[in-house]
């Protein structure tokens, strides 16, 4: 005989496609008979769950914030991410697959360093007391409740059961699931991390995951709807519903419709959107995933493609919201949801659903505009059919060659023999190399006798790129079309001016032209240099010599003190004026400067020594070059290459 586990096992899942950083869907291999051995529950009996009061506590959660939370506080003073009212506990399966009690999350200080698990703790107290309001959903569900059962011969009559929510499980799973364990009356939230780190990455800090598969228990626990085909499709797409209505997003936000967006790494698209669904996704029943025989062995074919299918409905809910977004509120969306739910039968097929989604539009008493406007979605969904007169028209955008594209843009209801009303038309569509322009739609949406698909239409052009050459005030130098990854041809740089402190040399441009890939905008790049000035010096008219020095510097005036002409003549100093009036004294360079060497008369005190220091001018000036030769000589020497 085999166990007499009850698993439900319903997923969301994304998988990261090698190098491609993007996710998407994946089915799911479930089966039973790898689970469990016969008559062993997968936890212990509920009386070894820990016990004790609630008390505050302050953590950090993976966005980094500091929340308030009540912990549980056993008698012996331990702490735990539990909460034994709520009957949620958290597992740490990091060392430890299996649903073992010490892996419970526990602290003898009270503070728990694993933000992730503060998170999915936060965010399944709060999806409880979601529900337990009820104000979404038309009714208040007080936590999980058992399905009552016979085990051992014995009739148990289930109330509230545990939630154990079991983080890091599996190795390297991507994903998240729900549980039911009916041996032990327990719910497990299955909640992996794969290969993903960093922050907000993890499935556990994502509010619309874990309330996806708190509404797949709901769903488990209060109906029979079975999770095949049709029904499971459902299954999965209220429990995105729930998600979007967890996270606290208003329908006229992107986020509403999608999930696991913040699950996703960087780059990478949401696990599912109701807008535009991913390309393995249905955007209408007629083009459904294929179904499986109830007898059937389900887990190669996603269990008739429950996660492919399921945005058959959420799309139909998106493109209902566009109708009529005054009337399709959150909260009219979450009660016409779970109206539906708990009317629906076992098995429960497209046309079934459709039928049930509209008696409980009627029961909400939404009116009739909201009625017809139901009526005409759920036909362009393909959830119903009409007789003959009418006909569905699906709009394609098919970008040639472009494989992010080729998504079903809207289906409308036609009337035979009438136009169908054109959608938006897409914008243009840029690729680096190329640019299609939408030139308009197929012509079949005209005069409509039958179902159609109607594609966009493009012409396809190699793409150019702009590069402006500016100079450093913006005003245009030259402007040039490039081709993809050619290079551009400059202008002659243009001078930059200076001033009598500054000059400033171009160095060339602020960035690479060659390999355009990008739309450009360069401007020149100048140096700033201090100017250079000449200071000269004369003697009786004639040129003693020339050195150069910057902006700001002071002149080094030769120093000619014990010089003389003759026995008669000593020098006297410099000076900055041809007359010899201005004494130089400490030369500051603002420009190029001229400087005067004076001599005057010297008092004879005795002719020898007169003699013995008479200098004449031209041995003054041989000396001076000789020591200027010197000096280049050396300099020349000292010169690296």
């Amino acid at each position: 005989m085999k166990f007499s586990l009850v698993r439900y096992f319903a997923a969301v899942a994304f998988l990261i496609a090698a190098g491609a950083g993007v996710a998407s869907l994946s089915s799911v291999s479930l089966s039973a008979s790898a689970q469990t051995p016969e008559g062993q529950a997968l936890l212990a009996e509920t009386d070894e769950l820990p016990t004790g009061r609630m008390v505050d506590s302050t953590q950090t959660n993976a966005r980094g914030e500091e929340v308030a939370l009540k912990i549980l506080q056993d008698g012996s003073g331990a702490y735990y991410l539990a909460d034994n009212v709520r009957n949620i506990y958290l597992f740490d399966l990091r060392s430890n697959t299996s649903r073992d009690l010490r892996e419970i999350y526990r602290s003898e200080t009270g503070s728990f360093s694993d933000p992730y698990a503060v998170s999915a703790y936060e965010i399944m107290i709060r999806v409880y007391d979601l529900y337990a309001e009820g104000e979404l959903f038309g009714t208040p569900l007080k936590g999980i409740t058992g399905k009552d059962d016979d085990v051992g011969g014995n009739h148990r009559a289930h109330g509230e059961i545990p939630l154990c929510v079991l983080l890091y499980y599996g190795q390297g799973y991507a994903n998240a699931s729900f549980e039911y364990d009916e041996p032990s009356g327990t719910a497990f939230f299955n909640i992996g991390n794969g290969n993903l780190s960093g922050p907000l990455f993890h499935q556990a800090a994502a509010t619309d995951i874990l309330a996806h598969e708190y509404q797949h228990a709901i769903t488990v626990m209060n109906t029979d709807l079975v999770y095949l085909n049709a029904a499971g499709a459902f299954g999965e797409a209220i429990s995105d519903i729930a998600g979007a209505l967890a996270e606290g997003h208003e329908p006229d936000e992107v986020e509403f419709w999608q999930t696991g967006e913040d699950a996703a790494p960087p780059g990478a698209t949401p696990m599912r959107s109701a807008i535009v669904p991913d390309k393995n996704c249905r955007l209408n029943a007629k083009n459904a995933y294929r179904f499986c025989n109830l007898d059937h062995e389900h887990s190669g074919c996603d269990y008739g493609g429950v996660h492919y299918n399921c945005t058959v409905f959420t799309h139909m809910q998106y493109n209902l919201w566009r109708k009529l977004p005054s009337v399709f509120t959150r909260r009219t969306i979450g009660r016409l949801w779970f109206s539906t739910l708990f009317s629906l039968p076992s098995e429960a097929t497209f046309g079934e659903i459709a039928e049930c989604f509209y008696s409980a539009a009627e029961s909400l008493g939404l009116g009739q505009d909201a009625l017809d406007a139901v009526e005409r979605t759920l036909f362009e969904s393909g959830l119903t059919a009409k007789e003959g007169e009418y006909h569905l028209v699906m709009f394609y955008d098919t970008v040639p060659n472009v494989e992010a594209f080729g998504q079903a843009l809207e289906t409308v209801c036609v009337k035979d023999g009438e136009d169908a009303s054109l959608p938006a038309s897409p914008d243009n569509v840029y690729t680096e190399r190329k640019i299609y322009t939408f030139l308009g739609w197929s012509e079949n949406y005209a005069n409509v006798r039958r179902d159609e698909i109607v594609r966009a239409k493009y012409s396809e052009e190699d793409r150019y790129y702009t590069v402006r050459f500016e100079d450093e005030h913006g005003e245009l130098l030259k402007e040039e079309k490039v081709l993809f990854e050619e290079s551009a041809t400059p202008p002659a740089p243009p001078v930059k001016e200076g001033n009598e402190i500054y000059v400033y040399p171009f160095t060339g441009w602020s960035q690479s032209f060659e390999t355009v890939r990008e739309d450009l905008t360069i401007r020149p790049v100048y140096e700033e240099e201090k100017r250079i000035y000449t200071a000269t010096f004369l003697s009786d008219g004639q040129k003693f010599g020339v050195s150069l020095y910057t902006y700001g510097d002071t002149v080094k005036l030769p120093d000619l003190s014990d010089k003389t002409k003759d026995a008669s003549v000593r020098f006297a100093g410099w000076y900055l004026d041809e007359d010899c009036t201005q004494s130089a004294g400490d030369v500051e360079v603002t420009g190029n400067v001229v400087l005067y060497a004076k001599w005057e008369n010297v008092e004879e005190k005795g002719s020898g020594a007169a003699i013995a220091l008479a200098v004449t001018l031209p041995s003054v000036l041989v000396a001076a070059a000789a020591v200027a030769a010197v000096f280049a000589v050396r300099r020349k020497k000292g010169k690296r290459r």
